[in-house]
């Protein structure tokens, strides 16, 4: 299934317009964070342990910083 993509993404914290298409580290990042909730989605059950969850925190908490970073606001303030 194809997803619709908004004309314009703004940031009302930086002001930042991106008129079309995402700036492609951005999107590289975005696509990179759908593909890692692809795959904890298609993990088997048996395979759900706790190091399974830490792990995929662990994924999810890297690409939303770097998301966050390349979007100008600092992730850790």
């Amino acid at each position: 299934m194809e997803r619709e993509r908004q004309d314009v993404v703004t940031n009302p914290e930086t002001d930042v317009d991106w008129p079309g298409r995402l700036p492609p580290k951005v999107e590289a990042v975005i696509l990179e964070a759908v593909e890692m909730i692809h795959e904890l989605d298609d993990t088997r059950l048996e395979e759900m342990t706790p190091i399974f969850y830490q792990h995929g925190y662990e994924q999810a908490m890297m690409s939303l910083r770097e998301l966050l970073t390349l979007l100008g606001h600092d992730p850790d303030a």
